[in-house]
């Protein structure tokens, strides 16, 4: 994409390079493309849903979660999907979430990730779990692991039969709003963490010593579907080290 590539000088003066490219992904589960907001998604709270055709990170929209009461300290979303199968710590749930500006990201206290099977819940929150962080402006990629929840409520999930996943987003005060555009959800996925697909390129071998860090390492990797993988890891090492 343009940007620099790792500095060689952390390998200094070791030989047999090895490079390695690591695609993770899973293309044939998307949970909820987030492209209609009457699409298997469903407001809760203080919350109102629509189509954003403007701002979305994967397709052609994502759904907006405007907070326009002022009755609750929170704006959720629901979602609904085929069961799945989510018992092992290789399998993954991501989603994008953005956030407009300051302002906006300045009423938000904190998030909540809930997924359940249609009796109870596994949930992960920004105040805890190491898993999930708070949001910044713009773009935020968030990936849970189903089988290592910070707590449940009503007796927990089945991991092996999860069909649904909640957002609620927390507010410093019940009067707190925000319009349409200003938090965003899109592509709700299941993936595994196994590799997809690995390139081992071993015509790297050489004697690194004296490199700076204004010598890079690059590479050009095409892909026409940006959909299919969720993580591009690009690692080197030596022969001997790996």
């Amino acid at each position: 994409d343009g940007t620099d590539a790792e500095s060689i000088a952390t390998i200094s003066g070791r030989t047999g390079l090895k490079a390695i490219t690591q695609l993770y992904g899973d293309p044939s589960t998307v949970l909820n493309d987030c492209e209609d907001h009457t699409s298997n998604a469903t407001a809760v709270s203080d919350c109102t849903l629509s189509t954003n055709s403007t701002t979305y990170k994967v397709g052609s929209n994502a759904i907006n979660m405007t907070k326009d009461g002022g009755d609750d300290t929170n704006c959720a979303i629901d979602f609904d999907f085929v069961s799945q199968n989510f018992g092992d710590t290789t399998k993954k749930l991501t989603f994008w979430l953005y956030v407009d500006d300051q302002a906006t990201l300045d009423k938000i206290e904190s998030i909540k990730i809930y997924t359940g099977d249609g009796s109870g819940w596994d949930y992960w929150t920004t105040d805890a779990s190491p898993q999930i962080a708070m949001p910044s402006i713009g773009w935020n990629y968030y990936r849970i692991t189903p089988t290592s929840p910070e707590g449940e409520e009503t007796g927990g999930a089945n991991n092996a039969a999860i069909d649904r996943m909640r957002l609620r987003i927390y507010t410093d005060n019940s009067s707190d709003t925000w319009a349409a555009g200003k938090v965003i959800i899109d592509q709700l996925r299941r993936y595994s963490q196994n590799g997809y697909g690995t390139i081992i390129d071993e015509g790297l071998n050489a004697n690194w010593t004296g490199h700076t860090t204004a010598d890079k390492i690059g590479f050009y990797f095409y892909c026409p579907d940006s959909t299919k993988y969720n993580t591009i890891e690009f690692s080197f090492g030596d022969n001997v080290s790996g």
